[in-house]
């Protein structure tokens, strides 16, 4: 029997919205962004010791606030099938949508999401 492996871990600190910082880009809030980004990758390089998925995978995280830290769980998904698309643009676009359809003022109202990606089967 195959042991299934899960990445766990909580990040300290308040969680921090993802920056695309242009070429040259050495304003404060983007380096703040870069310096989360490097700091939270070494976090997750750590609890995963070593393993590194090369399926489908199911992420779950929470952004908590009140605590001031990042919760996130990372599962093997192995039936699960995948496209190219990333799910995190996927959901960007429905979420822009929402937003210039008025249905909501500012997609940063959104608390929650859940996501999934469902690939075709190839007959």
């Amino acid at each position: 029997m195959t042991e299934v492996r899960i990445v766990e871990l909580a990040y300290p600190g308040r969680p921090q919205p993802w920056h695309r910082a242009r070429k040259g880009d050495k304003t404060p809030r983007a380096l703040r962004a870069m310096e989360h980004r490097a700091n939270l990758a070494l976090a997750v390089g750590i609890a995963a010791k070593g393993l590194s998925f090369d399926g489908p995978v199911g992420v779950e995280v929470d952004f908590d606030y009140q605590e001031n830290e990042t919760r996130i769980r990372i599962t093997p998904k192995v039936d699960g099938k995948t496209t190219r698309a990333d799910v995190d643009n996927l959901s960007k676009q429905v979420l822009e949508a929402l937003e210039l359809a008025g249905v909501v003022l500012d997609d940063a109202q959104v608390s929650e999401l859940h996501a999934l990606k469902i690939a075709k089967v190839k007959a």
